[in-house]
């Protein structure tokens, strides 16, 4: 069997260009909402700014590190947007990208989604990077290599359905849907190979190993596909295309050559030499500049098998013709097995309760003096309170049995709660009040809370 140096693809990343995102995040809370409120926010404003001047200038020095810098700085941004409007109806930051194949194209937006987008398609990078540094002639580093691949491949996919057309203007197509669907897809090919790699190395099921390696063919031939079809606008490198069609063929007969295992064990020898012949045509069948050597090579070791198995083995030429021309190997069900990403990203290294807390509740308070906030917003939640146990006794009357009350007591109260739930708008427009204050009490206990804790930095 042809056996081919390991090689991946490894998508670039973005370059960022620096801001002074903590002077501008400072000169904006100071004006809206006063020195005690930045006061509050100043260390989560200082590790925003640092995260970001970290991943951009560190990018390649250390894939973990890297990804757990964005993954912390996601997650502040979006607590941040959650308080502050980042566009151009809102607080003016001017985020820069530059196209990842092309480093002197790049887009402005005044946009936290753009940022977002951007720092989405760099962890997805720093995935692929990683994943292609874990040792291949290891069980765990195959395994974690997979896993790597996976991630990123998840996070492009989740890119592709979700980021905004604007930001895949001419010069920076490399956030298009087209341009994200092959980075994907060629990510999710890899995943697939890993775990292939894996079930070999461990002496797994021939079987299984044939699953994997069709599966892994059938993933790199939507890849090669999708390349194929991207609109002019987007350019790969001349090269992936080359890269993805020897891969298609090395999977091939990786499932050819398992496939004639578990034929041999079954002592299936016409099948077993129809499978050799079928491995000796895609040997032949590949042209890659500088493996020629190898390929002459593995033809002739795979010609030698076909005619030792034909001289110890009574089969049937016309059989073994046949069995060549009608076998495929099984087509997956489907190709793409890509897993949602759930935002903000979890870990206790990412985990932070009250970012940028000081600001949802301004946002709600603004308008009150700072003396007020716990009485007045414990005064409102005790009255809803008061509200919905008057709502929820009404209903409940509904329900007392009879024997309870005398026939005039009854005819008494069901006579007031009939215009109390005629005034309400019957018993579902009891019942939406009930909900809504139900709503508004969780809310304002919420603002309250935030409220205290702001207090209590203060303090500290």
């Amino acid at each position: 069997m042809l056996v081919e140096p390991y090689s991946s693809l490894c998508v670039p990343a973005k370059a960022g260009c620096a801001i002074e995102l903590a002077s501008l995040l400072q000169e904006f809370i100071g004006l809206r909402y006063g020195q005690k409120a930045l006061t509050a926010c100043q260390s989560d404003i200082t590790a925003l700014h640092t995260l970001r001047n970290e991943i951009i200038s560190q990018f390649s020095d250390d894939s973990i590190r890297t990804i757990r810098r964005i993954k912390r700085y996601l997650n502040l941004l979006m607590c941040l947007e959650k308080r502050i409007p980042i566009n151009e109806f809102g607080m003016l930051i001017n985020f820069t990208w530059s196209n990842c194949f092309l480093p002197h194209r790049s887009a402005t937006f005044f946009s936290s989604v753009f940022e977002r987008c951007s720092l989405l398609f760099c962890l997805a990078v720093a995935y692929n990077e990683y994943g292609g540094l874990q040792p291949i002639d290891e069980s765990s580093g195959l395994a974690k290599a997979a896993e790597c691949y996976q991630k990123s491949a998840n996070i492009f996919e989740h890119l592709r359905k979700e980021c905004p057309p604007a930001y895949s203007c001419v010069g920076v197509w490399d956030l298009s849907p087209e341009c994200l669907d092959v980075f994907a897809k060629i990510l999710l090919a890899q995943a697939e190979e890993m775990r292939k790699m894996k079930a070999i190395l461990e002496n797994d099921d021939p079987q299984r190993i044939v699953e994997l390696a069709s599966h892994t063919a059938h993933l790199y031939s939507a890849a090669s596909a999708a390349v194929s079809v991207a609109p002019a606008k987007i350019r790969f490198p001349k090269t992936w295309s080359g890269h993805l069609e020897m891969k298609i063929k090395i999977m091939k007969i990786t499932a050819e050559h398992h496939a004639s295992i578990c034929a041999a064990q079954k002592g299936k020898y016409e099948e077993q030499i129809a499978r050799k012949l079928r491995i000796f045509k895609l040997i032949h069948s590949i042209d890659t500049p500088g493996a020629k050597a190898r390929v002459d090579a593995a033809a002739k070791n795979i010609k030698c098998e076909i005619d030792t198995l034909k001289n110890e083995y009574p089969v049937n030429i016309d059989t073994v013709a046949a069995l060549e021309a009608s076998m495929t190997l099984r087509e997956p069900m489907s190709t793409s097995n890509f897993d949602p990403i759930d935002f903000p990203f979890s870990g206790k290294e990412f985990e932070s309760n009250y970012l940028f807390c000081h600001l949802q509740a301004m946002a709600c308070l603004d308008r009150l003096p700072e003396e007020t906030y716990e009485p007045i917003i414990t005064s409102e939640i005790d009255k809803l309170r008061g509200l919905t146990h008057d709502c929820n006794h009404i209903l409940a009357s509904f329900n007392l049995p009879a024997s309870q009350l005398s026939e005039e007591e009854l005819l008494s109260e069901l006579t007031k709660v009939a215009s109390t739930v005629r005034k309400s708008g019957g018993v579902t427009g009891l019942k939406d009040s009930m909900r809504r204050l139900t709503s508004l009490s969780s809310e304002c206990i919420g603002i309250h809370n935030h409220v205290m804790i702001s207090r209590s930095s203060f303090e500290y």
